[in-house]
């Protein structure tokens, strides 16, 4: 389907919408959100969302577990 024919699909479809106030602002609404860039639901996903950073974390987490890990103050992470 090209743009311009699925711009027209969605334009016959909407317009039942468009004598409805209601439901147009529900549609703005809902468009809005769909629009918006999607956010991992934190950033443990989002890295764990790549293979080789899926890997590195896992391989972190079991050399803490065998007491190879190292504590360090979050402020020194940068020095």
């Amino acid at each position: 389907m090209t743009t311009m024919q699925l711009r027209e699909e969605l334009f016959r479809e909407l317009n039942p919408l468009l004598d409805s106030e209601e439901a147009m602002k529900r549609l703005i609404k809902y468009a809005k959100k769909i629009a918006a860039p999607s956010q991992p639901a934190d950033d443990t996903e989002y890295l764990l969302s790549s293979s080789p950073m899926a890997e590195v974390i896992r391989q972190g987490q079991k050399d803490i577990e065998n007491g190879r890990g190292k504590a360090i103050k979050v402020e020194d992470l940068w020095k």
